[in-house]
């Protein structure tokens, strides 16, 4: 007998994601009213809906659904007649919807504020004279609300002086219990003896503006005489252990004690925190708003006499309803079960229910199931929805302070089946290897599902190696005759579908054999590695082959080569080398499945960098640094080498060197001390690893580490300075290098002491500022250039010293030079230039810098009268001479000279001249060069130059010769009267020649440049007629011979 399989995809819901609209525009509001202040209270509720029908409910009781004589209704508001104490409580608005479904709004709460008359008499009271004593306000009447309603005692025996007592009061020996109204007594009085009456009044509220207030019976208060005034301290009034408050709301810590002395009261918080702000009266604390950090104990300390007594109170928050989670609006299957979970925290605990279109709902575990998973959480269940079901549902949150709504509609959701996923038209499968065949279906109810191949149901309980899910068809392994035609088919009471498709079977992908890597390979070989499968031959056959796991491109992977695969057999080329020892994997793959091979080759090579660089800074010289031994690549290690870097600028690091270190041979080390660094300078180091293959790779650089302070790497070194004003003397020194400071910064302490004299005199200036270069010590003003020694050191911010400097000399101010210069002597006189030397000015106002010298053109200013068309010139140095250029040929010209210090110029001397500039140096370069060289000797000759007749007669020649690689201006020049010249070059290389005439007007242009070269070894005879450069070698030269003798043999 076949058995149909039914498979019901059940689940508790469906939810289609949607927040209800917002139902209600207005709520009814909570409201506090004196008891017969009006006639009729209303409350009013607005929905957003087109066609809503209202009624209400009075602490989750329906009220009349008709207007009568109490309760009448109009559209969304509701008037309550001639209100009384029974009408206090919780209302809701009701709303029916067009639908039929129903939604209740949020409580609004009424209050009415009343007073009702004493309905007990008092009886007379005595206590003996230094007693506590305490008169309770008894028969008081009905009242509420309990925090709007406040107490006072009147005196009543004198007409003439009233005694009124209330909670506000100072007087430390009485106190009115804002609670309860009881009037209290620390010690009672001769003067105290009254009678005595109790008022209650209405806080903050009035009927019709009239002040609304009750008073007890009055009753006489009898004090008696006592032997003994003396009454130690014990209290009369104490706050409960636990004292619960509203965060952010009022409260009033209450506490009294008797005794004689009357007892001082004072409050404080355990634990050392502060008091909240407040009023400290008789027996009251009062805190106007309560704060997060106000909970904790709080204790009440009378002190009478020696006598201290305290109590305490834990004041504990609580709080309204709070929503952690509210329940949302939903589409539930049919059938299927709805669940929804509001959750809500509160302080008393809150009790949470649930309402349905305006009803209490009951659980009865069968329809309906209401489980609360704890006591802030409660989950409601309803079980096999349908149309009854649909509508709003409300969860409520309530505790002492307050209630809290949340609201959600469920609606029915009802759908044909449809797919949502299904199994190709064919599916192709290896032999033995498991399947699933999709077939996942969206329906509402959850569709039956049955299977079918080649037009049979399948049995599935039947076949072990078959089984069902939500996702469709599994069959645990493939036999050849699973091959068939599949069918899945959905249903439920709206319709039903069909998908089907077609199960081919084919033998599977194994790898046969595969090559043996049980040895170890050197770095630099060639390793083959190959796999052989066995597949179905009617199905393609693809290889893949991955090294640690990552895949190997067929082309382009560098020291890999996949060419030479077969069809069945598959081989890959490694050039072995230490990065690729690891794990290699073959894999045959067809359309129905692959299958794969494992491969594990070893490679000695030079070791991997070293990881992991971490450093320490132990010294202002050394630094530990520690880090990972690397892979050794199956060759031990043999050495390691660090080597280390200066990296003060990040942008700019220094050549890396290697590093001294302790211990000073590495080998297999974890770290090691680097030694000899510099004092407060950032580094970073770097190591790399060797064994009998070779050297591996260096390391990642370390991060950057600073060395600790030490001293100055450096003295600073003092420059000439001097040249002050008359009553200074300047010091100049070098500033050191941010590297050199040995910290963080450095300052510099200069000292001074006249000449001749001790250092023992000597003053010191000191400068913070390590970018500062000089300071100024200031001299008798009648010290000109007066010698002074000096020396310098620095000292850095960590409190290391360098040494102190040589002693050098400096002198103190100058005023200008007062000596004329004289012995001037003009030297050589050209078309062009003129050279003069004079005697130099002595040192005597101050150090002579340079000179000044000033050139007047007789055809522009014969007189010397116009400054502004002089030529003027300063000497680079103090030496006393210079070269007066960019003059004309064959003009008159005559100057002056000034020498100057740092004070300013001397006086000028007398004006030298005129002189005549001579005529023009040649403007002919020699011509039609002819070079001859025999090993390093080389004859060199040239064309006569002949002068014209604006130019100086020709005195001689200049031959400038310079090795290839330099220039002109690094040539060396051998004058000559002759127009040939033999000269010996100093190496056998490549050299460049040129020639120029000169005279008495100066230097002619050069000639043509000739490349020539002493490598040849034979004589070579060369002929330069024009102006390029000729470069001839020997390739040339043999080219030429062998042409040559080819024509003469012709």
């Amino acid at each position: 007998m076949r058995r149909a399989l039914f498979i019901l995809l059940w689940t508790l819901i469906s939810v289609t994601a949607c927040l209800s609209e917002k139902v209600f525009l207005e709520e009814p509001k909570s409201l506090l009213l004196p008891l017969g202040s009006t006639s009729s209270i209303g409350m009013s509720c607005v929905a957003n809906v087109q066609t809503a029908t209202y009624s209400w409910i009075k602490d989750l009781v329906s009220l009349p659904p008709v207007s009568d004589a109490k309760y009448e209704y109009t559209g969304g508001n509701l008037k309550i007649n001639n209100p009384d104490e029974n009408d206090v409580g919780g209302y809701q608005c009701v709303v029916r919807m067009e639908d039929g479904s129903v939604i209740v709004s949020n409580f609004g709460n009424l209050t009415l504020a009343y007073i009702n008359d004493f309905q007990e008499v008092q009886s007379q009271k005595q206590v003996p004279e230094g007693a506590g004593a305490t008169m309770e306000c008894l028969g008081q009447g009905a009242h509420g609300p309990n925090n709007h309603v406040q107490y006072q005692w009147q005196t009543t025996d004198d007409e003439w002086e009233w005694r009124t007592y209330t909670s506000s009061s100072t007087d430390p020996n009485y106190y009115v219990s804002f609670r309860t109204g009881n009037l209290y007594f620390a010690n009672v009085k001769q003067a105290d003896k009254d009678s005595y009456q109790c008022h209650m009044r209405a806080r903050d509220w009035n009927l019709n503006g009239s002040k609304v207030e009750k008073e007890s019976s009055k009753f006489p208060f009898d004090v008696t005489p006592s032997g003994s005034t003396s009454n130690p301290a014990s209290f009369l009034l104490k706050p409960d252990s636990i004292t619960y408050a509203v965060l952010g709301g009022k409260l009033f810590l209450e506490c009294f004690a008797q005794g004689n002395p009357t007892p001082t009261i004072t409050w404080s918080k355990i634990g050392g925190g502060e008091m909240p702000s407040g009023a400290q009266r008789s027996g009251m604390y009062a805190i106007n708003q309560l704060a997060e950090g106000d909970e904790g104990t709080y204790r009440c300390t009378a002190t009478s006499g020696e006598r201290t007594i305290h109590t305490d109170t834990e004041i504990q928050f609580e709080f309204a309803p709070q929503w952690v989670q509210e329940i949302k609006s939903q589409t539930v299957d049919a059938t299927a079960t709805a669940v929804l979970t509001c959750e809500a925290k509160g302080s008393p605990q809150v009790d949470i229910f649930w309402m349905q279109n305006g009803e209490r709902l009951a659980a009865d575990d069968v329809k309906v199931s209401i489980i609360a998973s704890h006591v802030e959480e409660s989950v409601l269940y309803i079980n096999n929805f349908s149309d009854d079901d649909v509508g709003y549902y409300q969860c409520i949150a309530r505790n002492a302070h307050g209630t809290s709504l949340s609201s959600a509609k469920l609606s029915k959701n009802e759908m044909k089946p449809t797919f949502v996923k299904v199994f190709p038209d064919v599916t192709a499968s290896a032999s033995g290897s498991p399947i699933t065949f999709p077939c996942q279906v969206q329906a509402a109810p959850p569709a039956e599902i049955r299977w079918y191949k080649d037009d049979q149901e399948l049995d599935i309980l039947s076949v072990p190696r078959f089984g069902v899910d939500d996702k469709g068809l599994n069959i645990e392994w493939v036999d050849v005759d699973d091959a068939g035609i599949y069918m899945c088919n959905a249903s439920n009471f709206l319709g039903f579908i069909t998908t089907t498709g077609k199960l081919e079977v084919y033998e599977g992908t194994t790898i046969e054999s595969n090559s043996d890597t049980e040895y170890v390979y050197e770095a630099g070989d060639w390793i083959t590695l190959w796999c052989k499968a066995s597949y179905d031959q009617s199905l393609a056959l693809t290889w893949q082959w991955k090294f640690e796991g990552k895949t190997l491109r067929p082309f382009g992977e560098i020291g890999f080569d996949m060419n030479g695969n077969s069809l069945e057999k598959s081989q890959i080329k490694i050039l072995a080398s230490g990065s690729r020892s690891g794990l290699y994997e073959c894999t045959a793959s067809t359309s129905v499945g692959s299958a794969s091979a494992e491969m594990l080759i070893h490679i000695e090579d030079a070791p991997n960098k070293p990881d992991d660089l971490k450093t320490e800074a132990k010294s202002s010289e050394s630094i530990f640094l520690r880090w990972e031994l690397p892979n050794t690549n199956l060759s031990p290690l043999l050495a390691e080498k660090v080597q280390a870097r200066l990296i003060n600028d990040l942008a700019a690091p220094g050549e890396w060197f290697d590093a001294r270190t302790d211990p000073a041979e590495l080998i297999d080390n974890h770290g090691c001390l680097v030694t000899t660094l510099l004092p407060f300078n950032f580094y970073q180091f770097r190591v790399r690893a060797s064994n009998s293959i070779g050297h591996g790779s260096y390391s990642d650089a370390s991060a950057r580490v600073r060395t600790l302070a030490g001293i100055p790497l450096k003295i600073p070194q003092l420059l000439k300075g001097g040249g002050g004003e008359p009553g200074e003397l300047v010091v100049e020194w070098q500033p050191l290098n941010e590297s050199d400071y040995g910290a963080a910064s450095v300052s510099y302490i200069i000292k001074i002491w006249k000449f001749n004299t001790s250092e023992e005199e000597a003053r010191s200036d000191f400068l913070a500022n390590p970018l500062e270069n000089r300071t100024i010590f200031r001299t008798n003003e009648d010290e000109i250039y007066e010698p002074y020694n000096q020396r310098i050191h620095a000292q850095n911010s960590a409190g290391f010293e360098s040494d102190w400097s040589d002693v050098s000399t400096v002198y103190s101010g100058e005023i200008p030079p007062v000596q004329n210069v004289s012995g001037i002597k003009m030297m050589t006189r050209q078309a062009y230039s003129f050279d003069i030397e004079w005697e130099p000015i002595e040192n005597i106002n101050g150090f002579t810098k340079g000179y000044k010298v000033s050139v007047v053109d007789w055809i522009v200013d014969a007189k010397m009268v116009q400054p502004e068309t002089w030529y003027n010139y300063t000497t680079i140095d103090e030496n006393p001479q210079i070269k007066v250029d960019n003059l004309t040929a064959i003009n008159a010209y005559s100057y002056k000279i000034a020498s100057f210090n740092s004070a300013g110029d001397g006086p000028y001397s007398e004006w030298n001249g005129p002189f005549l500039t001579r005529k023009r140096p040649p403007s002919r370069a020699p011509q039609n060069l002819d070079l001859g060289v025999t090993e390093k000797i080389v004859d060199i000759s040239w064309d006569y130059v002949e002068a014209r007749l604006d130019e100086e007669l020709i005195v001689g020649y200049k031959v400038s010769y310079w090795k290839d690689g330099q220039t002109r201006e690094d040539a060396r020049v051998a004058p000559t009267p002759y127009t040939q010249v033999q000269l010996k070059m100093m190496e056998k290389t490549e050299y460049m020649i040129a020639v120029r005439a000169y005279s008495k007007g100066g230097d002619g242009p050069y000639s043509e440049v000739i490349r020539f070269s002493t490598n040849i070894g034979s004589s070579i005879k060369l002929t330069g007629n024009s102006s390029n450069t000729l470069t001839v070698n020997l390739t040339l030269l043999v080219n030429l011979l062998t042409m040559c003798c080819y024509m003469l043999f012709k």
